[in-house]
């Protein structure tokens, strides 16, 4: 057995354990995606530096468990889901590997985070991925008309709560629902939002990471 092989096996194993310490359940096939998803991306930012965390334990640990949290939020299928500012796919691409029963959006302005998309996207056999190369905008008909609208919208590490949420609510159906992936912070961020007089109801999710993080998904429902 090549080198190569008997360390993707044991990253395999690593991933599959930490899945599991995380209370976790995905089948062998969703976790040999994860596990090729992260060695492409330490790949990768080796040369862009796409992300801090360098090896692959440390970006599955801080990173993709981290935008796994997500999962609670979502269906097993039948759904749309935009990820604005998507970046190295986080979550987005993270969402396409472990829910294949859904449809995937990309959103990402910048060229060398939108090769890595498609790259892995193609690497991965991800028939549920698409890239949206453009920055998306509030006030632009045009490019919501031809994007349309979307059950899921989410974001992490994209803009302040307001900003998002206003871009969010734009490409989000009526009856949708709209997740921020947000840190300890999110308190001051719920409050800017409440003073531009915007009344929807928001549901907060508090997690940890394996280090003790704190994090909270902040899960807005669009009116029908």
């Amino acid at each position: 057995m090549s080198a190569d092989k008997t360390e993707a096996g044991a990253k395999a194993a690593d991933i599959a354990n930490l899945v599991a310490d995380g209370g976790l359940v995905l089948d062998e096939r969703v976790q040999a995606r994860l596990d090729a998803y992260v060695l492409l991306l330490r790949r990768w930012n080796q040369v862009f530096n796409l992300v801090g965390a360098s090896s692959p334990k440390m970006l599955f640990e801080r990173h993709v468990r981290d935008c796994l949290a997500v999962l609670a939020c979502l269906p097993e299928e039948g759904a749309s889901l935009l990820d604005i500012g998507s970046g190295a796919g986080l979550p987005g691409m993270v969402v396409a590997i472990a829910r294949p029963g859904l449809t995937v959006t990309l959103a990402e302005p910048r060229a060398k985070r939108q090769t890595f998309l498609r790259q892995a996207a193609r690497h991965l056999a991800l028939a549920n991925v698409r890239v949206v190369g453009e920055r998306l905008l509030p006030d632009d008909p045009a490019q919501h008309r031809r994007l349309g609208c979307f059950d899921y919208v989410t974001s992490r590490a994209f803009a302040d709560l307001p900003s998002f949420l206003a871009l969010a609510l734009v490409y989000c159906r009526p009856g949708g629902r709209i997740i921020a992936m947000k840190g300890p912070a999110v308190e001051s961020e719920i409050a800017a939002w409440r003073a531009q007089g915007i009344g929807l109801p928001a549901t907060l999710r508090p997690y940890r990471l394996a280090d003790g993080s704190r994090r909270c998904l902040v899960v807005v429902e669009k009116p029908s």
